[in-house]
């Protein structure tokens, strides 16, 4: 991972914080009430992986997979999140 955000050129603070919101994504879908949080955080972590391995001519497969999991959960438990933002 150190000579892959090397090749990005974004620094390895960028690194740090990529392996912070996926950690914390991961625990939040093993939580049933916070599930819906954690694909809703982990889609858009997903997405910047595909487009980052694109980038550097590598295969998008498996950022897409987990991105298709994800939104797979974020489907699934979409009830929870409609019910936040219909107060």
């Amino acid at each position: 991972m150190v000579s892959l955000f090397d090749a990005l050129g974004l620094g390895q603070w960028f690194r740090y914080v990529t392996g912070v919101i996926e950690v914390t994504s991961g625990t939040l879908l093993l939580v049933p009430s916070a599930a819906s949080f954690g694909a809703m955080l982990l889609i858009p972590t997903m997405l910047g992986a595909a487009a980052a391995n694109l980038y550097l001519g590598q295969s998008p497969a498996p950022p897409l997979v987990l991105l298709l999991v994800a939104a797979a959960v974020a489907w699934t438990r979409r009830n929870q999140l409609e019910g936040l933002f219909s107060r």
